[in-house]
């Protein structure tokens, strides 16, 4: 048995490398077509145009006008390559081609935006504002609803209860055909399973992964018929980070974040944008800034401004998935997709479950 254990190790040492090896191999051909991408796009430009300095051979370079070139040909990730181990993955972070527009203008756009009245919603409703969008806007508190209405120089407004049976059809109907969908609406749904009611789970799975589903499914063929239109899922970094004390938070926001990812690739060809975004902690919004706590300094904090401007750039520039992260974290979600073993060890050790629980214990109230 020793001897067996003993020639199975380099075996299992030679797998870990291949690997490994494939995965360098597999980020050495996304930045390789990254750079034909890049190439391509700067030969189109006009002579004179962009920047340009003197290489020494005499050729005219900029190293900014090629990724500036790069992200006009529609090279549709906002988020760093993470190695994979599985070519097939890889290839799809390369999603957008000319099958997909390459921005959105939103001027004279109506927006659907749920989960207006609180938190993030009026963040977003403020920056699409901006921009030019006009809006129906949906929560169940009606009088906050009508004040951001005022706020913004008017909008629809449709009072609705997500997590009951008929509410995200009911609002689908009443808002009619819309441009864009931001579907904003969530709860929260933190602590051990153990802890939780039926009926709370089904609340969640109702709120944060249910109604957006459903609205997509109905303000869908509408877009379909007029070959133009945009969905933005709001997910969270806990649709990507599993950790102990939010089994039912993960749950719903994997499966919004996998929702939307795979109804993007439904959708190609279509002239039908999906946006997914997977901010960390927010201040000053969110489940955090109403309990007072502070996330761990690992996951940090982003502002809502900076959320709201991602769910913008999302929409404007038909991004497949943004990360509103800040840079360290973009180091725990590497690693976690590299050696999710390692990264569930080492959430453990810096207290994760902790973390969730104390959060739990000052917001059970509003599962």
């Amino acid at each position: 048995m020793q001897d067996r254990r003993r020639r199975s190790r380099p075996d299992l040492r030679h797998a870990r490398s291949r690997l490994v090896l494939d995965s360098l191999a597999t980020s050495r051909e996304v930045r390789g077509r990254v750079g034909l991408l890049a190439r391509q796009a700067a030969a189109r430009e006009p002579p004179g145009h962009g920047p340009q300095r003197r290489s020494g051979r005499g050729r005219s370079t900029s190293r900014s006008s090629l990724l500036a070139a790069a992200a006009r040909s529609r090279f549709q990730t906002d988020h760093a390559f993470l190695p994979s181990l599985g070519r097939g993955y890889a290839e799809a972070g390369l999603a957008g081609t000319d099958a997909y527009p390459s921005a959105v203008d939103l001027r004279g756009k109506t927006v659907l935006l749920s989960g207006a009245s609180t938190g993030l919603g009026p963040h977003i409703a403020r920056r699409l504002h901006q921009a030019g969008a006009k809006f129906v806007l949906s929560a169940r508190n009606r009088d906050a609803l009508e004040k951001l209405a005022a706020e913004l120089g008017g909008a629809d407004v449709v009072a609705a209860d997500l997590s009951k049976p008929g509410e995200p059809e009911r609002l689908a109907a009443e808002a009619g055909a819309v441009d864009v969908l931001v579907s904003n609406a969530g709860i929260p749904a933190t602590g051990r399973l153990a802890s939780f009611k039926i009926e709370e789970i089904d609340r969640a799975i109702a709120v944060n992964l249910r109604a957006g589903i459903v609205l997509a499914a109905k303000l869908l063929p509408g877009m379909l018929e007029r070959k133009s239109g945009h969905m933005v899922f709001m997910a969270s970094i806990a649709g990507k980070l599993p950790a102990g004390g939010e089994s039912m938070y993960n749950a719903t926001k994997f499966g919004i974040r996998g929702f939307g990812l795979a109804l993007r690739e439904e959708l190609w060809g279509t002239g039908v944008g999906v946006s997914v975004i997977s901010p960390t902690f927010v201040s000053e919004a969110g489940m955090w800034a109403v309990t007072g706590l502070k996330p761990h300094p690992i996951a940090g904090e982003v502002s809502p401004a900076q959320v709201a401007d991602a769910v913008w750039r999302a929409i404007t520039r038909n991004r497949r998935e943004i990360d509103v992260v800040p840079i360290q974290l973009r180091t725990v979600l590497k690693l976690q997709a590299l050696t999710p073993g390692v990264f569930a060890t080492t959430a453990r050790w810096m207290g994760a479950t902790r973390s969730n629980e104390a959060l739990d214990r000052r917001q059970r109230d509003k599962r």
